[in-house]
């Protein structure tokens, strides 16, 4: 009997643990825009919370709303979400338009390689029975763990930071930054976290539009070289290479193994092609010993 013991209390913590995944991000929490509505309307955002190091609960609601002079009924915006969502994987509470909600369970993914992350949640979706609208309600809990790749983390900081003591600036990481774009990498269920780092070239100057003196970046953490490529590839459609480009450095996003470096500053930041090309060109030494020596594999 001891045997059939241990399997019955070893088997609900063996369940509470997500299907593992095989493939690359499936972009499970994107919103596509449903021809004849736009985004960008009304958006309400309600910032992560519940963080305590590896575990953080997000909620954000987005709204679509019909383009003027075009409508949009109710059953084509369900029928259009509904489609989306199930080919995604999501299995819904509900296969009729309920005008008080429907919810769609998201598939319970777990990704490994170099990081971990465990991705969970639903999205609930509103719509008014005259249509020309509908509300998401996107619920998400994200499991992650990204020591395995810590090493190389402290690796980009020392290499970015002796290129920007080489310029006499100062390089600095960032903890417990909240930024506002977070919406944009949870949508992805096997983005794991980000480190925000920057480089201080002058001091700050006073105003709410003024040069706050500093090159601001991402470490972009994924699972595995696959993903980050993937989410490289991401950020440069759809003309994103123009965006990056004509940003004030000039940096466009680069990965070293499993971690995407993204350039995130703003039009006030002061040209240096020197400070760029010195980062490029040390970033790329990095990422080509990475790939020869097959860590991040």
């Amino acid at each position: 009997m001891k045997p059939i013991i241990i399997l019955l209390l070893l088997l609900p913590f063996t369940l509470a643990f997500g299907r593992i995944n095989e493939d690359l991000s499936r972009f499970l929490y994107e919103i596509p825009i449903l021809e004849g509505m736009e985004g960008g309307i009304v958006e309400q955002q309600r910032l992560p919370y519940g963080k305590n190091g590896n575990f953080e609960y997000t909620i954000f609601q987005k709204i679509l709303r019909n383009k003027e002079g075009i409508s949009v009924s109710a059953e084509t915006i369900f029928d259009f979400y509904k489609k989306h969502l199930l080919s995604k994987g999501f299995n819904a509470w509900s296969a009729d338009l309920n005008f008080s909600g429907n919810r769609f369970q998201a598939p319970d993914l777990v990704t490994k390689g170099d990081a971990y992350i465990r991705s969970q949640g639903h999205i609930s979706i509103y719509i008014p029975r005259e249509g020309n609208f509908v509300s998401f309600w996107i619920d998400q809990r994200r499991d992650f763990d990204y020591r395995n790749s810590q090493t190389l983390i402290d690796t980009l900081t020392d290499k970015m930071g002796s290129v920007s003591d080489s310029f006499g600036f100062k390089f600095m990481v960032h903890e417990n930054m909240e930024v506002s774009d977070w919406p944009e990498y949870t949508a992805n269920e096997c983005f794991v976290e980000r480190v925000i780092s920057g480089i201080q070239y002058a001091q700050p100057e006073r105003g709410r539009f003024s040069d706050d003196g500093s090159y601001r970046f991402y470490f972009s953490i994924f699972p595995t070289d696959g993903h980050a490529e993937q989410w490289l590839n991401h950020l440069m459609s759809d003309n994103e290479s123009e965006h990056f480009a004509s940003r004030s450095l000039g940096f466009k996003p680069m990965t070293v193994g499993n971690i995407v470096i993204e350039y995130k500053g703003n039009m006030h930041d002061i040209p240096n092609v020197d400070l760029k090309g010195a980062l490029v060109e040390i970033l790329t030494e990095l990422g080509v010993r990475n790939n020869m020596s097959g860590d991040g594999q």
